[in-house]
């Protein structure tokens, strides 16, 4: 019995789906076969896992770098957007810690004491660029750090939120206004959950409104607000980084990608998300720049101590006195250099516009000279 030819092409029809359907199955076995494998290889963990979804192998994780990176907070209800919050971090993979050392924003950065600005101020610095504030905390530290990251406040908040909240305990019952910036802060001490807007708040305080502030022994005004941002951080880390929340760092980047400013990578950052899972707090060190207060002029100043400064950037990053007093000598020649560079660039920009002033007043006096000759030409013709 022979078929109709449409029955034949619907026949053959069916042979290529199947084929297609065939070979995808195959491909998509291989595929899982080569994801388990791999799994199997960097292990059935939740560090395993992330290390297989994005391609990386146990060797890769082994040459990581310590990442060094400079957080700077800014808030945005005020006209001038100034560095309330400067924190110099280290995340060190390969011994699992983290150092953070929290920079005053009053410190004294300028070059002369007798002659002080609000502009001598590090949390100035930013109004011209990061890279301003990045180098002054090079200067500051002898800490080569190249990286960094500037956060609002609604970025925070958004963060907190998206995980959340955050479990804090608050060190004292804070209560304070401030209607210039629209800032109200009425928050009970005590151990507590915070949300995004709260714990912004928790983390701007400084003083009440009858000026009492935290207790000395735990440091006060700017002191203790920096020791109560080290603490959240901690805090914040912990619950970050526990495993349901490592199932949103998809939906946490995107917030903080979409609101910070950063000379990073997502794809520098991701290749430190599977060792950052075995990360334990316990091992996070946060100290402040070492200094005291005074006034230079009519301006208060935070004003560092060098000898105790070297000594704690030792100790938080492991660096020997003689590596940051040649990192500060090499970040000096550097400073040199730009100085020396833009210096040059500004004579060639002034002999530049010399040089066409010239030319400029050249071409005019020729052209008025052709417009004399051409005018006796027209005279001597209207003449004949």
């Amino acid at each position: 019995m022979k078929f109709p030819e449409h029955t034949k092409a619907k026949t053959r029809q069916r042979k290529q789906i199947y084929v297609i359907i065939t070979a995808i199955t195959l491909l998509m076995i291989m595929i899982v076969g080569l994801f388990c494998g791999r799994l199997a290889k960097n292990g059935l963990t939740l560090r395993g896992m992330l290390m297989t979804s994005i391609g990386q192998q146990e060797e890769d994780i082994q040459n990581l770098e310590p990442l060094y990176c400079l957080v700077m907070g800014i808030s945005e209800d005020i006209s001038t957007e100034l560095t309330d919050t400067i924190m110099l971090c280290a995340y060190f993979p390969q011994e699992q810690k983290v150092s953070i050392l929290s920079i005053p924003r009053d410190t004294f950065v300028g070059d002369d004491k007798d002659n002080t600005t609000s502009y001598d101020k590090i949390n100035a610095l930013y109004q011209k660029s990061p890279e301003n504030t990045l180098k002054a905390v090079r200067k500051l530290t002898g800490v080569d750090v190249r990286n960094y990251v500037v956060i609002n406040n609604n970025a925070l908040e958004k963060v907190i939120d998206a995980v959340g909240g955050i479990y804090f305990d608050v060190p004292i019952d804070m209560w304070y206004d401030d209607p210039t910036q629209d800032l109200h802060i009425y928050i009970n001490k005590g151990y507590q959950l915070l949300n995004g807007e709260n714990a912004v708040k928790v983390l701007r305080f400084r003083h009440n409104n009858d000026m009492s502030t935290y207790p000395k022994e735990y440091g006060e005004q700017d002191l203790g607000r920096m020791r109560t941002q080290r603490e959240f951080i901690k805090a914040a880390a912990e619950q970050i980084l526990s495993s349901n929340n490592i199932l949103k760092l998809n939906e946490i980047l995107e917030i903080v990608f979409d609101n910070i400013q950063t000379n990073l990578s997502i794809s520098e950052l991701i290749k430190y998300i599977p060792s950052a899972t075995e990360f334990n707090v316990e091992n996070m060190k946060t100290e402040a720049l070492p200094g005291v207060a005074d006034y230079l002029g009519a301006l208060s100043f935070f004003i560092v101590d060098e000898n105790q400064s070297e000594q704690m950037v030792s100790s938080l990053f492991s660096l020997s006195i003689d590596e940051i007093n040649e990192n500060k000598e090499k970040f000096a020649e550097e400073s040199k250099s730009k100085k020396s560079n833009k210096s040059k660039k500004k004579k060639e920009n002034v002999i530049s516009n010399n040089t066409i002033d010239s030319i400029t007043t050249t071409t005019s006096n020729v052209v008025d000279s052709n417009a004399i000759v051409v005018n006796a030409n027209t005279i001597a013709k209207s003449k004949k």
